[in-house]
């Protein structure tokens, strides 16, 4: 690729933008018409929003976050011991 193609796609890309960005603001955009045109009433209203679908970057989690999370998704998960398969 000569020099020139290289910078001439970039100004493409700002005109007629494309790739991932391109993409998730298309399913955003659909989405979004979908549940607008849908007969269900939906109880959160921010989904008829492209907003709403929109990917968002987040940062990770550390091992203690992540930890504390699990927890809070499953508050009646306790260690119980294990049995195996004779009984023992």
């Amino acid at each position: 690729m000569r020099p020139g193609e290289f910078e001439d796609w970039i100004k493409y890309n700002r005109v007629e933008p494309f790739g991932f960005e391109r993409e998730e603001q298309r399913f955003a955009i659909l989405a979004a018409n979908i549940i607008a045109g849908s007969a269900n009433n939906f109880r959160d209203k921010r989904t008829s929003s492209p907003a709403f679908w929109l990917y968002k970057h987040t940062t990770a989690m550390t091992p203690d976050e992540s930890l504390n999370h699990m927890k809070a998704m499953f508050p009646m998960a306790k260690k119980r011991k294990r049995v195996s398969a004779n009984g023992n």
